[in-house]
């Protein structure tokens, strides 16, 4: 996305709406995110790097090979192997030959690391539980269901560009600049 589709989107009142509301959106997640999800150091967790983290909890949903793992995490293969070389040796995962290729290894949780991702998953749960104790039932429908929308729509705005032009944001204000302020900028 260029200036001119960012000072074309901006032509229409709606569409500054969108950006502004863009702006909210980009900065209220993470900090959901933060107070429901971040961990406390008493969490069985924390100890855990981020990589392990996420590789297990892609595995809750099943076993892997190292070349899905990969993919998973956008790691080339040799990377996702010397993870999972740490993982086993931390007694993290298992690694098979359950498979007709013998070449092919299979990961799997072991007890321990999907005891602490179950603790771990019960604790998020609590805290999404309190947040949402404040809201009636229909509320909680509506919030489930604007965050599956939103969800959704990320498929599409995956396909979009992730880096906005510099032009774009006023770094005195930390805010996306209006369609008046990119011209005027010329």
């Amino acid at each position: 996305m260029n200036v001119e589709n960012i000072v074309h989107i901006a032509d229409d009142a709606d569409d500054l709406g969108i950006l502004k509301d863009a702006e909210q959106l980009e900065s209220v997640l993470p900090r959901i995110a933060r107070r429901l999800f971040a961990m406390e150091p008493d969490d069985v967790s924390y100890e855990l790097p981020a990589a392990q983290l996420k590789v297990c909890n892609f595995l809750l949903n099943g076993q892997s090979t190292v070349s899905e793992l990969a993919e998973e995490m956008r790691i080339s293969a040799s990377a996702a192997t010397q993870l999972a070389d740490r993982m086993e040796k931390n007694g993290l995962i298992n690694r098979s030959g359950e498979t007709n290729d013998r070449r092919v290894r299979l990961l799997t949780l072991t007890d321990r690391s999907r005891d602490i991702m179950e603790a771990r998953r019960n604790i998020r749960r609590a805290r999404a539980v309190a947040a949402l104790s404040g809201f009636s039932a229909t509320q909680r429908q509506a919030v489930l269901t604007s965050l599956f929308s939103l969800l959704d729509a990320t498929s599409r705005a995956a396909e979009a560009p992730h880096e906005a032009p510099d032009e774009m944001y006023s770094h005195e204000t930390g805010s996306i600049k209006t369609r008046c302020d990119i011209v005027d900028s010329k």
